[in-house]
């Protein structure tokens, strides 16, 4: 019987998240004189800046240039995030599912190249037997298409998989897959509801396979 590991990868695997929240931040204050909240912000954790945007021009009245806004912010974020070590446990975890002889994916609402990038750094990238991203799927986070895709690629039953996730949209978007969901928050997330999760665990290291 197989079974699959689904894993995030943004402030699961890395943690990038906070190095995103401290550039908007700073974005924003700098174009529009405006103070991001970590509630706000949360709206893109484990989608995209998207649903963030939207809202602030919608309730803020925030005009923004969104060209300029991605330009900036992503050139900040490699420069910002291209040494961020492995989040505590990673390296264990990844390697104890392969030992069981476990398939493991990754499943983010990134674009194939960041998570590429990190994983080759970090020497993780040869662990991964799927790497499902926004490219291959219509719809991300808070939508299931990456994990329903994860879960066809690996071609193994929902009731035989986990996904380990970290986030309020990763946690909606694994429910309506039907897939049973782990939480291991950040700084950032570690507040939100989780309402309907088998489990939240502090770090990777308490999660037993």
């Amino acid at each position: 019987m197989s079974r699959l590991v689904i894993m995030d990868f943004d402030g699961v695997i890395i943690d990038t998240e906070y190095v995103w929240f401290g550039i908007f931040q700073e974005w924003f204050k700098k174009k529009a004189n405006y103070d991001l909240s970590k509630r706000e912000f949360s709206l893109a954790i484990g989608a995209d800046s998207n649903r963030l945007l939207t809202y602030l021009e919608k309730e803020k009245n925030i005009k923004i240039n969104r060209k300029s806004f991605q330009k900036e912010t992503q050139q900040l974020f490699i420069e910002k995030s291209r040494d961020l070590p492995p989040l505590n446990g990673v390296e264990k975890f990844i390697k104890n599912i392969k030992k069981k002889g476990w398939i493991l994916s990754l499943a983010t609402s990134s674009k194939i190249e960041k998570p590429l990038f990190h994983l080759k750094r970090l020497k993780l990238l040869k662990y991964f037997d799927y790497i499902v991203t926004a490219d291959l799927v219509e719809n991300i986070k808070p939508e299931p298409d990456l994990f329903l895709k994860a879960i066809e690629l690996a071609n193994v039953e929902k009731k035989n998989a986990i996904i380990i996730e970290d986030s309020k949209n990763g946690l909606i978007a694994g429910m309506r897959a039907g897939i049973d969901v782990i939480i291991c928050p950040n700084r950032l997330t570690r507040f939100e509801d989780f309402t309907g999760c088998v489990d939240i665990v502090k770090s990777l290291e308490e999660i037993e396979l």
